[in-house]
């Protein structure tokens, strides 16, 4: 007989995840989420709660248990209940990158556990000045800045065919910061 010490992963929701340097970002995939309680050890993290979860679509419990391939700080560890999912923030006890998150051989996660693509930084990534993700300071999201390049290649004087042979000058956008 073969007996497994330790913790097992174990998930009846979707999981994803991302990592930086100091932190694991963590989705557990589950709508509307109530009685939600996520806790953290050295080595794992453990969340349950009840709440409807995509192969089913009445609410049940959940129960997710992550053996992790490495360790967990002692504290800094958050977590946020949406409508849609549960995010957790969990601090690394040292500052490195992992080379997986689990403990277990992905073969065996494969069914419910991938990278969340989305929030992923590789070790190169972390040491450029600017956030992509940030969309108020002039990364993907910054309207004003989009605008105000599309403003600045258009002249004054060159005309605007969409209306009707109507010229007008480049708007002023100076009340919006730009």
């Amino acid at each position: 007989f073969l007996y497994f010490i330790g913790r097992m992963s174990t998930s009846n929701a979707n999981v994803k995840w991302a990592q930086r340097t100091r932190v694991l970002l963590i989705t557990v995939d589950i709508v509307d989420a109530q009685e939600v309680r996520v806790e953290f050890e050295a080595s794992c993290v453990r969340v349950t709660g009840r709440g409807v979860v995509k192969s089913d679509s009445s609410p049940s419990s959940l129960n997710v248990v992550l053996s992790l391939d490495g360790s967990l700080a002692d504290s800094g560890h958050s977590f946020k209940v949406l409508g849609q999912c549960i995010q957790i923030h969990a601090t690394k006890s040292a500052p490195c990158f992992w080379e997986k998150l689990t403990a277990e051989r992905p073969k065996l996660l494969k069914n419910w556990l991938s990278c969340d693509w989305a929030l992923w930084k590789d070790e190169d990534d972390e040491n450029d000045v600017e956030d992509k993700l940030n969309f108020g300071g002039g990364g993907y999201g910054d309207l004003g800045n989009m605008i105000a390049t599309s403003t600045m290649s258009r002249s004054a004087a060159e005309p605007d065919t969409d209306d009707e042979g109507e010229v007008r000058p480049p708007a002023d956008l100076s009340d919006l910061g730009v």
